[in-house]
């Protein structure tokens, strides 16, 4: 027969079994969050390194490209845009080069990211990428929506916006130079070399000239880090 003690230390026990199970399914449940949420860090740190990455990749080869993420219609046949046809300007608007700047960080940031593969322990779909990117003389900035799901288990989290990013850049002053230069042309219908000159020294810019052909110049406008904005201009007369 078990006396009073007994059940009490029984009692005791029991409380004690139940109460470390329960405290360590709140342990394992906090530590499980907390894992998710490091987990979350790292996905969205390395979204926003892709993003700067492809900034920085991206206002290099478009310059390359004269602004445009894949060659227009009227190019040479090395793919180089004209800006101006036969004594006719046509460089492409600032809004124009911004939305092709803007395609081609979509995909080079989609192209980044591989699918995630590189974390295996979460689930991520995403959705459709849109970016707002805004070129000034000496800088870009940049605004990325990337819907992102992620899943652990029971857990969901969802990252949507990464926004506010800058780096500094002359693509903008390169691109004034190469739009002042087709105009310039376009005026003339002649290279004025001592104009070019004058432009270079005011810009602070390298404006190299090449003819490979009875027909096209070929612009290369170039800032001291080595950013290069190409272009040509056809004359068939």
């Amino acid at each position: 027969m078990r006396t009073k003690g007994q059940v009490t230390i029984f009692i005791i026990i029991a409380l004690i079994i139940v109460g470390s199970v329960a405290g360590y399914f709140i342990f394992k449940d906090k530590s499980s969050k907390k894992n998710f949420s490091i987990e979350i860090g790292g996905v969205e740190t390395f979204v926003s390194s892709c993003i700067e990455n492809s900034l920085e990749y991206v206002s290099y080869e478009l310059a390359l490209g004269g602004g445009y993420f894949l060659p227009p219609l009227a190019s040479t046949d090395s793919g180089i845009p004209y800006y101006n046809l036969n004594g006719l300007a046509n460089p492409p608007k600032i809004q124009i080069v911004e939305g092709e700047f803007s395609e081609y960080l979509e995909f080079s940031i989609v192209s980044c990211v591989n699918d995630f593969e590189d974390f295996e322990d979460l689930n991520i779909s995403s959705g459709e990428i849109s970016s707002e990117l805004r070129i000034l003389e000496e800088e870009l900035f940049l605004d990325v929506r990337y819907p992102l799901e992620i899943n652990k288990d029971d857990e969901k989290y969802i990252l949507r916006d990464f926004e506010g990013f800058k780096i500094y850049s002359n693509f903008g002053k390169l691109y004034d130079v190469a739009y002042e230069l087709a105009k310039d042309y376009e005026d003339k219908r002649a290279i004025c070399i001592s104009c070019i000159s004058n432009l270079a020294l005011e810009k602070h810019v390298e404006i190299n000239i090449e003819t490979p052909n009875d027909e096209d110049i070929i612009f290369k406008v170039k800032d001291k880090e080595g950013l290069e904005f190409i272009f040509a201009i056809k004359d068939e007369n």
